[in-house]
């Protein structure tokens, strides 16, 4: 069985590959893993769900699953899939456009939203030094050019997964990590992003939430002190 796909790239297994690299905040990779992972696909179907093997990997700009297949770089259609697996990581879809990683903690679970931005530095004031001021690049104006995503020595704008990646190599453009880890209240998606708002969430244990926090120095702007403190919230 062949995986439904809603985009179709243009690029072959060579360039996609040449666009993998540590993910980190000043990385210049647009993939979560530092390489397409075997995993495999839960996909819907008419009658029961159906299980796809394929070779993997997580756009943090656009927020979808990739899979190769005949060396060919495809998106997964989230209005197909009921989950991916990837690296034993699960990924779901969340209405008809994003894939947030579900995590569980005993009975519990969690979602992490993986995505980035890319950022401007700005136009050099000389000595150099950039303008304060950082623009915000779309990531439907990026392109695999200046290695961005692979392929520097190509002119040519490349299109990945319906997504045209275009920017100009004065730019100095960065990732900036954008990632936010949720938690559930009935069908709702609540992010976690302070202090304030995961006392809300568990508000029968305000005190012993504050005091971990603070003991621990929690910041709430790195994801693994947020998943600490949350795992931690559930144990209570």
């Amino acid at each position: 069985m062949k995986l439904n796909i809603k985009y179709i790239s243009t690029i072959s297994l060579l360039w996609i590959l040449s666009m993998i690299a540590k993910a980190d905040d000043n990385s210049k990779s647009a993939m979560l893993f530092e390489q397409f992972e075997d995993g495999y696909v839960i996909t819907k179907s008419s009658n029961s769900a159906a299980k796809v093997q394929a070779k993997l990997n997580y756009n943090v700009f656009t927020e979808k699953v990739i899979f190769i297949e005949d060396s060919i770089a495809y998106e997964l259609d989230p209005q197909t899939v009921i989950a991916a697996f990837i690296n034993n990581r699960m990924f779901i879809p969340v209405g008809n456009s994003f894939y947030y990683e579900r995590v569980t903690v005993g009975n519990n679970e969690y979602f992490i939203r993986h995505k980035s931005k890319i950022i401007s530095k700005g136009k050099n004031a000389g000595y150099g030094t950039y303008s304060e001021s950082s623009a915000i690049v779309s990531a439907s104006s990026l392109s695999a050019l200046d290695g961005f995503v692979g392929n520097s020595a190509s002119s040519e704008q490349n299109s990945f997964a319906g997504q045209d990646y275009t920017f100009n190599t004065s730019d100095h453009v960065y990732r900036k990590d954008e990632t936010v880890l949720y938690v559930t209240s009935g069908k709702k998606y609540i992010p976690i992003t302070s202090l304030k708002r995961l006392r809300k969430v568990f508000k029968s244990h305000q005190s012993a939430i504050t005091s971990f926090a603070e003991n621990a120095k929690t910041d709430f702007s790195k994801l693994e002190d947020v998943r600490a403190i949350v795992e931690y919230a559930f144990s209570l």
